[in-house]
Formats: C-alpha cells, sequence, structure tokens
C-alpha cells in the first residue's frame, strides 16, 4: 500500500541533496529530488563540481554542531571504503601513516595523508588548541619546526590519515545509488519553495526538503546566504600527498585526485564575489604557492602543465548552516506540510554531507511515520 509511505522532494542535487535524499530513501520514505543543477552539467552555478575536495573539518572549536556531522562523515566514508572499491566512489582510502621527513622522504605515492601547515601569526600555537579532531584521526601526529620547503620553514603542523575526493566521481556515485533504491528524479527551476509546493507533480507530498546551497537567498528566501567565490586549477600528474599551508587571509591546497592523473590546487575564497570570471592573478598567486608544495609535478621552467582554471561560488551562511525544520502555512490536501532545510554549508559541503543529512532524517522521523505495508 503505497500511499501509506510519506513521500518527500528534496530540492536541489549537489553533495547536499543527493546526500540527504539517498539518507531519506534508506530510510523507506518515497524520494523526489527536483533540481535545475546537475553534477553531469558542469554549471558554474552548481558548487560540488568544482571542490577540492578533502576532509579536513574547519569547524570552530566551540562548533559542536558542525563537528559532529564532520565526524559522522568521515566515520561513514571510512566505512564504506571497506565496502565499495574507491574506483566507483571517488574516495581514496588512506591506509599507511604520513612518513615526515625532508621534502616528503619516504611517501608511498599512494598514500594520501595529508599534512597541513600554519604559516600565519598563529603559527606557533600547538595544533591541539586550533584543530578540534587533532586527537581524533588515524595517525594524527604533531609536526613541530618542520622544513618542507626554502619557503616555509620552521612551521608548526599536523600529520594524519584523511580521504581526498573525486566531485566527479562521488557525486556519480550518489546518483546511481539514488537511482538503484528508486529515487525520481526531476529536472525544473524553481524559484521559491511554496512554488514546489503548489505544483501538480507535488500537491501530495508530505515533506521538502531545501538542499538549493546559493539558490535559497531566493527559493527560501534567505537573505543571510552569500557566495564565497573560490578559483582553482586542475593540473597534469598526481601529487605525492594532499598538502594544505594556511596564511594570514590565503590558503594553498594540494589534492591529488587518485586514477584520474591529475591534481586539485587552490584556493582562492572571496566573501559576497559572484562574479564567475577566472582573475589571471589569482592564477598567477595559486601556481606560485603551490609550488613548494607538490615540486615533482613541476616541468620545464618550474611551471605546472595546467589543464583547466575553474571558479565556483561556495554556498556560505551568516551564522552557519542552516538545517533545521518548519511548517508550511497553507497546510496540504493531506495534512501538513513540512519542510526541511539543509543549506548554507560554504566549503564544508562534502565533509559534513552524511551528518547533516541524518540530522534531516532524525527531523523527517519525528514528524512523519513510515507505516509497514
Amino acid at each position: 500500500m503505497d500511499h501509506l509511505v510519506p513521500r518527500i522532494v528534496v530540492v536541489g542535487a549537489g553533495v547536499i541533496g543527493l546526500t540527504t535524499a539517498l539518507c531519506l530513501q534508506q530510510e523507506g520514505y518515497r524520494v523526489t529530488i527536483l533540481a535545475r543543477d546537475w553534477p553531469e552539467d558542469k554549471s558554474p552555478n552548481y558548487a560540488s563540481t568544482w571542490a577540492g575536495a578533502q576532509w579536513r573539518s574547519s569547524s570552530e572549536m566551540d562548533d559542536t554542531r558542525t563537528q559532529q556531522w564532520a565526524w559522522r562523515t568521515f566515520s561513514y566514508w571510512r566505512q564504506l571504503g571497506k565496502r565499495v572499491s574507491s574506483e566507483i566512489t571517488g574516495i581514496e582510502v588512506t591506509n599507511l601513516p604520513f612518513i615526515c621527513g625532508l621534502r616528503f622522504q619516504h611517501i608511498d605515492k599512494y598514500t594520501l595523508s595529508l599534512i597541513i601547515f600554519r604559516h600565519d601569526s598563529q603559527s606557533d600555537v600547538p595544533p591541539e588548541d586550533w584543530i578540534w579532531w587533532k586527537n581524533s584521526l588515524p595517525a594524527s601526529t604533531a609536526v613541530a619546526n618542520a622544513s618542507v620547503a626554502v619557503n616555509f620553514v620552521n612551521l608548526t603542523g599536523l600529520s594524519y590519515d584523511s580521504f581526498s575526493i573525486s566531485p566527479s566521481r562521488y557525486l556519480r556515485y550518489l546518483h546511481e545509488e539514488n537511482s538503484k533504491l528508486g529515487v525520481h528524479f526531476v529536472r525544473a527551476t524553481i524559484r521559491s519553495l511554496k512554488e514546489v509546493a503548489s505544483m501538480d507533480a507535488f500537491r501530495h507530498f508530505h515533506g521538502i526538503v531545501n538542499c538549493t546551497g546559493l539558490g535559497a537567498v531566493q527559493i527560501a528566501p534567505d537573505k543571510s546566504v552569500y557566495p564565497t567565490k573560490g578559483q582553482s586549477l586542475i593540473v597534469k600528474g598526481e601529487a605525492a600527498c594532499i598538502s594544505s599551508v594556511l596564511g594570514d587571509g590565503w590558503e594553498s591546497v594540494v589534492v591529488p585526485r587518485s586514477g584520474e592523473k591529475q591534481t586539485f590546487l587552490g584556493v582562492s575564497k572571496v566573501g559576497g564575489d559572484w562574479s564567475l570570471e577566472p582573475d589571471e592573478e589569482v592564477t598567477k598567486m595559486i601556481l606560485q604557492r603551490c609550488r613548494s608544495l607538490a615540486p615533482e609535478l613541476l616541468i620545464k621552467d618550474d611551471n605546472f602543465e595546467v589543464v583547466a582554471v575553474q571558479v565556483g561560488l561556495r554556498p556560505s551562511r551568516k551564522n552557519g548552516p542552516r538545517v533545521e525544520s518548519e511548517v508550511l502555512v497553507p497546510c496540504g490536501p493531506d495534512g501538513p506540510r513540512h519542510i526541511y532545510h539543509n543549506y548554507g554549508h560554504s566549503g564544508a559541503g562534502f565533509e559534513e554531507s552524511i551528518g547533516s543529512a541524518e540530522r534531516v532524517v532524525e527531523m523527517v522521523k519525528r514528524d512523519l511515520e513510515v507505516k509497514d505495508t
């Protein structure tokens, strides 16, 4: 008796929307994903495609909410790696500790352990004072007075086992998993959640989940959402490991794309900038700062072979992500229409995806019962 199963429409097909839909369908709900942009579109407005991506939570020390989401995602990916090949998921699971020596000596090329250094006014602060997960991750080890290159010396840092994610492969995996479980897909452009509720196809749906990212500015509407423009590069070859350097107002990131013979270099973060045009000076800055982090990829004249320059808009939000519920007024023909929000994760969409999606499932279970059929 299909009519006893609550029906839910998830609006948005980024990593947050696809993950939320998958978690709901796995719990027995009938789910449809409604979205304008999909992974295969390569749209500049589809932020998930342009991510690094890696697991390295940047939650503040007192932000236990997003810490829990990120840790749950880390734990889920670790188990996923035991069940499904990284060639399918795009998530490379590390098995070996990072061995720190002069300029990455004795690093196994398949080890994707990450090393992160501070190169700013806080570089003398021990990791446990600014990284909440310092004592939680496998093979987490403080690095002091490290010398990774002539430009970065005497730094405080941390090495640990982590994940490198191929956004295109992981998004494809999520899409395919949703399809296998019977999730329906609808391509459409909508202007508001009330418009979704009034569409004939969804008049009898019990819940709407808003995973519209930057689109929430208009669709929610939520004026506290804003873009953080990110510019990055894809270069030829796979770097030896993930690496990152934090500076005053900048960050250099190197993320190898395992199996793709490419590496992600980044990244700029400009809040409030809606422009989708790449900045040549930013490109030069990224190349300059990443040379010391991935010298194994340099070719003649100490340059990278650039494959692509890409720009994406992170869906940022003042006061952090919105993950909460409300009741839509007026109600639908079958009773209350619940709206659940899951957006505003900025650059942490991948690493908070599982945890925030499971929080939505908890709220849906509170409001909507799946009855035995």
